[in-house]
């Protein structure tokens, strides 16, 4: 499949050998005050590090609708200096953060929900709503930007609640890195637009998820790098619309495990 540009017109879319004790011996209890000398540095690239958005080493602050960061203390009061996570939304069109019901409290983006995609773990919400009484494919967008204070590498997510709802929403969406999809639902389908860029889409038009416990909207992505940051656009590409339905979306990103160096 190939996105319609009819459709959407805006789509030109050993380790350190033991010195050997001298004759005299040196008493156990002053051997063991020494830190040794092989001992991990903070600065040591650390593999596999898990980025927990609700985690007991993690601090999520949402700033506003559009803004939130997310604070890592790797090793609690420890040596380790902590790393950010800035995550900024930002919109085109008619689409906009949250439900598109007026007045909708707690604006439902940027929430962190305890489980998404059957997996267990927890995730971050990006919801959004389109105002247009009939789609406007990537006219209507939104963009978001996930920001790191170091370069990781081998960066590993899966976005979940993929998903459609007929005359509703079908959920549509584009990676701005380079990536390797390690897995993903058989529904889930990709296209290309005229500059060869691939969207991921939901391929039924009607298959809704339930995000905490069900796996039908999962793509389990993973972003070699080095990379500081990467996006996710998303949109809503609907044959048409039910003006009686609120016409919100929403996928969530999980929890993440990369590789970086702390200093």
């Amino acid at each position: 499949m190939t996105l319609d540009l009819d459709h959407d017109a805006h789509l030109r879319p050993t380790r350190r050998t033991i010195t050997r004790a001298a004759a005299w011996t040196v008493p156990v209890i002053a051997a063991a005050a020494t830190a040794p000398a092989y001992a991990a540095s903070p600065c040591d690239v650390r593999i596999g590090q898990v980025l927990d958005w609700d985690g007991a080493n993690a601090s999520f602050n949402r700033a506003s609708n559009t803004a939130a960061t997310l604070t890592l203390d790797p090793d609690g009061s420890g040596p380790v200096l902590p790393m950010t996570l800035d995550v900024a939304a930002a919109y085109t069109g008619n689409m906009k953060p949250g439900s598109e019901t007026a007045g909708s409290t707690p604006n439902p983006n940027f929430r962190v929900t305890p489980r998404v995609g059957g997996l267990g773990i927890s995730g971050l919400s990006l919801w959004q709503a389109t105002t247009s009484s009939s789609p406007q494919g990537l006219s209507d967008l939104g963009t978001y930007t996930f920001t790191f204070s170091k370069p990781v590498s081998n960066l590993e997510f899966t976005i979940t609640d993929i998903d459609s709802q007929d005359t509703d929403f079908l959920d549509l969406l584009r990676i701005s890195a380079s990536y390797t999809v390690l897995s993903k639902s058989s529904s889930i389908l990709t296209t290309t637009d005229s500059q060869g860029r691939e969207y991921f889409y939901q391929s039924y038009y009607t298959n809704a998820v339930d995000n905490a416990e069900g796996s039908g909207g999962n793509l389990t992505l993973r972003l070699p790098g080095p990379l500081t940051s990467f996006q996710i656009a998303y949109s809503n590409y609907a044959r048409s619309f039910d003006n009686t339905l609120d016409q919100d979306q929403a996928i969530y990103v999980s929890d993440m495990t990369f590789d970086y160096s702390p200093c």
